[in-house]
């Protein structure tokens, strides 16, 4: 999983005092959170952070629960990708296909919003807290074939939009 908070570095050069406190503010959410769902966050670097977990079904619940967390927070506005592929564990890093792919997964997610590569997709589609659209078959950098990506939608967010569109009519 990995996250980002959306507009860091234009914040950096308006308020550099505002903009640590809200990257300390993502990163202190990001491993409680973690850590609630038995993952390990295993590098934050500037305003991103990967995280592992021995499961995708653990991964999107942690998603899940971090967007949730942040909507008391309407300025630290976060990116998450998920991906479900081998990681390696070579001198402290974590590396290889699953890494990466989260990696261009997570700039499709709108700002506040989580996305997924079709194989998590496979493994959350039946769950009746999380509804997922489809955003299609994605090229993303350096990846030979195009993969199939989501967007989830919490079933808060799901009532939501549905109301919006009950009184639009």
């Amino acid at each position: 999983m990995f996250t980002d908070v959306v507009g860091y570095t234009a914040l950096t050069e308006r308020d550099e005092a505002g903009a640590v406190r809200i990257r300390d503010a993502h990163r202190e959410l990001v491993q409680t959170l973690v850590k609630q769902f038995d993952g390990e966050v295993v590098d934050a670097t500037g305003d991103e952070s990967l995280s592992i977990f021995s499961s995708a079904l653990q991964a999107v619940d942690c998603a899940l629960a971090l967007q949730g967390a942040l909507r008391s927070h309407p300025a630290l506005r976060v990116r998450i990708g998920i991906h479900l592929g081998d990681v390696l564990r070579r001198n402290g890093e974590v590396i290889g296909e699953g890494v990466n792919v989260a990696a261009r997964v997570r700039p499709l997610a709108e700002p506040g919003g989580i996305c997924i590569s079709e194989p998590v997709y496979q493994m959350v589609r039946t769950r009746a807290q999380v509804r997922a659209r489809p955003l299609g078959q994605r090229s993303l950098k350096n990846v030979d074939q195009p993969l199939a990506v989501y967007a989830l939608d919490s079933e808060e967010d799901a009532g939501a939009q549905a109301a919006g569109r009950t009184r639009r009519r």
